[in-house]
């Protein structure tokens, strides 16, 4: 699981993309994993994820990401479906990004949007190269 939080990290140690490499992951891993039931739901997956990052249920949208890795796509619904539906079948597990969402949007994006992710890097001065 990537949160918002984990961007902004790695962009503060200047690397690049949305997922976290394996020496950032293994860092966060315990706490960064949400094992749920194979009968469990979408609903209880939400539950689970809020519980995890201290969030109302109702300020998340959970994205489900390809080949392990939570590069966003598709939005998971928050329903009765069962979570295993959302995940790869050979590894019983899937890479999800985590939004946090104000509690009036509405979670599913509509089919006629678009959404673009972008993430921007700047180069910052070095504090060791101070001007006199």
């Amino acid at each position: 699981m990537a949160t918002e939080e984990d961007v902004k990290n790695l962009t503060l140690q200047g690397l690049s993309g949305l997922i976290p490499d394996s020496t950032y992951r293994t860092k966060k891993e315990k706490t960064n994993q949400v094992v749920v039931e194979d009968s469990a739901t979408t609903e209880d997956l939400y539950q689970k994820v809020s519980e995890l990052i201290n969030k109302p249920k109702d300020t998340i949208r959970i994205w489900q990401g390809r080949f392990l890795k939570p590069v966003p796509y598709q939005v998971i619904p928050c329903n009765t479906n069962r979570a295993s539906k959302y995940c790869n079948n050979y590894y019983k597990s899937s890479g999800v990004f985590v939004q946090l969402k104000d509690p009036s949007e509405q979670l599913l994006v509509p089919n006629s949007h678009i959404i673009i992710f972008v993430k921007f890097f700047i180069s910052l001065p070095n504090s060791s190269s101070k001007s006199s």
